[in-house]
């Protein structure tokens, strides 16, 4: 039988469960004060509160540095026509 990870809530303290399969990055909310957490290490689970400035930098991680290039690039392609 396996044994069931656990992490803290960064806000409140709180033991939580952390599902099989969760990755870093995956977003979750924390069942005793509802702040919305992202999993910031899987061994061991480390989770971190998500507050605006701070979801707003993890989704440029999750999308990576080249995205922005990507686009610029694809503006530029589009304007020499």
């Amino acid at each position: 039988m396996s044994r069931q990870e656990t992490a803290k809530c960064p806000e409140c303290g709180e033991m939580i469960e952390i599902e099989t399969g969760v990755e870093v990055g995956d977003h979750m909310y924390c069942p005793a004060c509802d702040c919305e957490l992202a999993v910031t290490k899987l061994r061991p689970p480390r989770l971190e509160a998500l507050r605006g400035a701070d979801l707003d930098e993890l989704e440029e991680k999750e999308l990576g540095e080249g995205h922005d290039g990507d686009n610029e690039e694809d503006e530029d392609s589009e304007d020499e026509f």
